[in-house]
């Protein structure tokens, strides 16, 4: 039961890590988008929603299971490219340099997670299984029928 159940608390962890960086990024867009203004990305705008969009969506679809490794990879490069755009600890003055090398490195880690789900998959308690399970009976019965032989009598 337990080997059943982790992968989807594992999903569901990392999910609300996402979720709730997307609900505040949503409540203080226009803070988020100077953020990214602030690091030079070029259409601060246009880089926040889309960054909001992949944090609502991917945890939805990684905590559901539904197109569970594309969902984790579309987290894991946003978060590569945020790790190294927003926590650039090398460049950060002296005094900022051990927060931002910790939220770097703790950047890392949530990859490193979104990686063992783009390996493994969603596990048995998601829609991706569900749809698969779904897909093989539908091919199954497209496949041709053995033909049957007449009936012994009794």
């Amino acid at each position: 039961m337990i080997e059943r159940l982790t992968p989807l608390l594992g999903r569901i962890l990392i999910a609300s890590l996402f979720l709730s960086d997307g609900i505040i990024r949503i409540g203080h867009f226009e803070l988020t988008a100077s953020v990214v203004a602030d690091e030079g990305v070029p259409w601060p705008q246009l880089a926040a929603a889309i960054a909001i969009v992949i944090d609502l969506a991917g945890a939805a679809m990684l905590a559901a299971g539904l197109f569970t490794r594309w969902a984790a990879l579309a987290l894991a490069a946003e978060t590569l490219i945020a790790a190294f755009i927003v926590h650039d600890y090398w460049a950060a003055p002296l005094a900022q340099r051990p927060v931002e090398q910790i939220l770097f490195f703790k950047d890392i880690a949530i990859i490193g997670g979104l990686v063992a789900v783009i390996c493994y998959g969603a596990g048995p308690l998601s829609l991706d299984r569900d749809l698969a399970g779904r897909h093989r009976k539908r091919q199954a019965s497209r496949l041709p029928q053995p033909p049957r032989r007449f009936a012994a009598s009794a």
